[in-house]
């Protein structure tokens, strides 16, 4: 009797022992062997494959706050941009006071968007050589820039640059004395802001 009992008893350790990993990893649960550890009866060292396989622990995924449409921040648009012309006498590069009156009102407009970005080039009629009207255009371009930081514009908000001859605001022959063409373009671009 006793002998049929042990029997019984060996039997069903060898049993155990044979129960695939799955089996293993179904019956203990992962609270039993943790990630890489199984909990079983029979010799693991000799046969390292019932071993359950180790549990793969997904990463969390990133959080990204929501926020409903009617919470979200609006973005106020941009406004329209908007270009001034300041025109020069023949050869010079001061300002006349009707340019003084544009520029003025370029400095105003550019105070009521809060957040702009001044471009200010200058240009001149065709008459004359490539070389001197580009020196004057830097000159007249000089003048408005100056007169806007005087107007209370910073002066990190304006970028110069100087055309010469190129561009012409009225297209005429070379050597043609032009008032149209002799001039200075302010164009004040609103950047978006956040209401």
């Amino acid at each position: 009797m006793k002998l049929a009992i042990r029997t019984a008893l060996f039997g069903a350790i060898l049993a155990t022992c044979m129960i695939p990993s799955v089996s293993h990893a179904w019956w203990y649960g992962p609270g039993w062997y943790g990630p890489r550890v199984g909990v079983f009866f029979g010799f693991p060292g000799f046969f390292p494959f019932y071993y359950p396989p180790p549990v793969y622990y997904p990463p969390a995924p990133a959080y990204y706050p929501y926020y409903p449409p009617a919470y979200r921040p609006a973005v106020a648009p941009a406004g329209p941009t908007r270009t001034f012309h300041v025109f020069f006498d023949f050869n010079r590069a001061s300002l006349t006071p009707e340019g003084a009156r544009v520029v003025r009102e370029a400095a105003a407009v550019f105070r009521q968007t809060g957040s702009a970005r001044i471009d200010v080039t200058g240009y001149t009629d065709l008459s004359g050589s490539n070389e001197y009207n580009l020196a004057l255009s830097n000159r007249r371009a000089d003048a408005v820039k100056a007169a806007l930081i005087a107007a209370g514009v910073p002066r990190s908000a304006v970028a110069e640059s100087w055309r010469g001859k190129a561009n012409p605001r009225v297209p005429t022959p070379d050597g043609t004395r032009e008032p149209q063409n002799r001039r200075v373009e302010i164009v004040i671009s609103p950047a978006p802001r956040r209401s």
